[in-house]
């Protein structure tokens, strides 16, 4: 275990603390490993995640480790594994936790995005509160929905799943996140401490009883039209982002800002995980990684938002049009 990873045991409740605060608690080697370790432990107390600070549950992998290492392997220094390895060991972790016997549960306080999701989905409960903000965002880094989440978008309708897979819209409204199945509670911050207290107090037939004690229903507010979402209910990237330039110019612009390549494959592969188990969807997930380290959209994105945040990527495809579709098609 690092000090990334921190480990507060009772009698009867586990809390695990993603532990970087600075960094947003993203997640390091050490992080997944410790994850994936207490995910595989034979033991029947419940398991608590959460992040350290206020900002955030956590923020997503540690891309900047992946752009560094991806970089030094394509100017021929350094292999690429160890950044591939870092990959398949999240995902790795991410089907433990989906596979974990005790139950689990997610406090989601501050930003849940990437690889965050992919530690919060699959867990059984998953809290909310109103700092929570939740994401996929990776066709705005020229990376694809990965950790698994192709498996979870499906729990929400086609027009959802679809409209957050290509995106990377950003959820803020606690009461889509209890509709769309992100979330399964809605629990203030200001009662996290008794929640986990209560936990601790419990036994694991308790959780479900106490989860509900603490819910409350979140204020009603719209998280996104419903004309965009009909969009989103065909399949055709193209087709969704011409009706998009008729009826949310502002919505268009989101998405042609997102790479060409990142959207077209987020596209295909919404389509071809539906009806995969999460097995499937990861093994996938390792196979797209691959690809995508070897792509340049990958490390211009991470340039533009991340490194040099000019915020001004320029793709290796001028627009959803300009894409090979066929080649993509060929990753599935």
């Amino acid at each position: 275990m690092t000090s990334h990873f921190l480990s507060t045991e009772t009698n009867h409740l586990q809390t695990i603390i993603l532990n970087r605060p600075a960094a947003l608690n993203a997640l390091d080697d050490g992080m997944i490993r410790g994850l994936a370790q207490v995910a595989a432990e034979p033991d029947d107390r419940p398991l608590l995640i959460t992040g350290a600070g206020d900002r955030a549950f956590c923020a997503g992998g540690d891309i900047k480790a992946a752009y560094a290492g991806g970089l030094a392997a394509r100017a021929g220094t350094l292999s690429l594994d160890p950044v591939l390895d870092y990959f398949r060991h999240e995902y790795r972790m991410n089907g433990l936790l989906a596979a974990c016997a005790r139950p689990t549960i997610a406090l989601m306080n501050g930003i849940t995005m990437g690889g965050g999701v992919g530690v919060a989905a699959p867990c059984r409960y998953r809290i909310a509160c109103e700092n929570t903000v939740w994401a996929m965002p990776e066709t705005g880094i020229g990376f694809f929905p990965d950790v698994g989440a192709m498996y979870y978008l499906h729990h929400a309708s086609d027009a959802v799943g679809r409209y957050l897979a290509l995106t990377g819209h950003i959820v803020r409204q606690p009461l889509a996140m209890l509709d769309w199945g992100l979330a399964t509670h809605y629990i203030p911050r200001a009662r996290h401490a008794d929640v986990i207290d209560a936990l601790a107090d419990g036994s694991p037939d308790d959780i479900p009883h106490i989860l509900a004690a603490f819910h409350v229903v979140p204020p009603a507010a719209k998280e996104v039209d419903d004309d965009v979402l009909a969009v989103f209910a065909q399949t055709d990237p193209i087709g969704i982002l011409d009706d998009l330039r008729r009826i949310a110019p502002d919505i268009a612009s989101i998405m042609s800002s997102r790479s060409p390549h990142s959207v077209m494959t987020a596209a295909l592969y919404y389509e071809w995980a539906r009806g995969r188990s999460l097995e499937e969807i990861l093994a996938k997930d390792n196979d797209l990684v691959t690809r995508f380290l070897h792509h340049p959209d990958f490390y211009e994105g991470i340039r533009a938002q991340v490194i040099d945040k000019d915020r001004n990527p320029q793709w290796s495809d001028a627009s959803l049009g300009a894409v090979d579709r066929e080649r993509i098609a060929g990753y599935f």
